[in-house]
């Protein structure tokens, strides 16, 4: 095949009918343009001008032919540069999240809201399912990006902690007594214990902690929604285990009172994950500019 600057030369010429015309638009001397017309020429075996004293007309054969499937060629590499110029300024595309609900409402909700609003072109596909789903997700390729509680030991991923939370015991005012001392970790068995259900990552790393203790966390009630977690504690159902950030209001007002225990269990991180073979597009780019790295 030939050079791609030699058709690009061609079309110049052919579109102004002139060697003068086609240098001052390509920004080249005249005998290159003259030269670079005879070489492509040459390469392809056939006559694509023929001089008039009006200029360089197309053969009515190969050179009119060649024209018009250059036109064709030009006009896509044109569209194909306009959409690039319109990505990079997020005109258009996708970004597709895999996140919990309690990671969307916690960390996620306010940095979307401020993405949309200074790109509201942009739109983003939400996957609501569990960290290990949306890890799952992830590699599948079926998201870009994975909103999940770390750790996750894959060196074939990028992982940006992007927040810390501290798992802890609470429950209502019926039980509030249990708040005055600290409590040991194994005793809490001895209590209805509400947790989030075994495929919980966050449930699995607070149940390996409890076990490299020595204890065997035994939950009477498991759900899938820490919500549901704070709101049975509230209403006196037993003791639930949940991050202290995301119920601050209910600590607050003293719906809900915290449980200190021995051992306590230990900070927790949040991470924005992606695969580290794909390359990022500048859309998801700017959205993960949005949560800057705790670390």
């Amino acid at each position: 095949m030939a050079d791609l600057g030699l058709y690009k030369v061609f079309y110049a010429v052919a579109k102004s009918g002139s060697l003068t015309k086609a240098s001052k638009e390509l920004y080249i001397s005249q005998p290159a343009v003259s030269q670079a017309v005879k070489q492509l020429e040459s390469q392809l075996g056939g006559r694509l001008f023929v001089r008039t004293p009006k200029g360089m007309k197309l053969t009515e054969d190969a050179g009119e032919t060649m024209f018009g499937y250059i036109e064709q060629a030009m006009e896509l590499i044109k569209a194909a540069e306009n959409n690039f110029y319109r990505m990079k300024k997020l005109a258009v595309g996708t970004i597709h999240i895999g996140a919990s609900d309690t990671l969307i409402k916690h960390h996620l909700l306010k940095g979307i809201d401020r993405y949309h609003e200074i790109y509201p072109q942009i739109r983003l596909q939400i996957t609501n399912c569990t960290s290990m789903e949306s890890l799952a997700y992830l590699k599948a390729g079926s998201v870009d990006i994975a909103f999940v509680n770390l750790p996750v030991p894959d060196d074939g991923l990028n992982v940006r902690v992007c927040a810390e939370v501290t798992d802890s015991f609470m429950t209502g005012r019926e039980l509030a007594h249990l708040a005055k001392t600290v409590q040991p970790l194994a005793a809490l068995n001895d209590h209805n214990l509400i947790m989030l259900e075994q495929r919980s990552n966050s449930r699995r790393m607070i149940s390996d902690f409890a076990k490299s203790k020595g204890i065997e966390l035994k939950p009477d009630i498991e759900l899938g929604s820490l919500d549901l977690l704070a709101d049975f504690a509230e209403k006196g159902l037993g003791v639930a285990c949940l991050p202290r950030e995301y119920a601050l209001d209910k600590l607050e007002l003293g719906d809900l009172v915290e449980i200190r225990t021995t051992p306590a269990l230990p900070p927790r991180k949040i991470g924005l994950l992606t695969v580290r073979s794909v390359p990022l597009s500048f859309a998801l780019k700017e959205f993960i500019a949005l949560f800057p790295s705790i670390e």
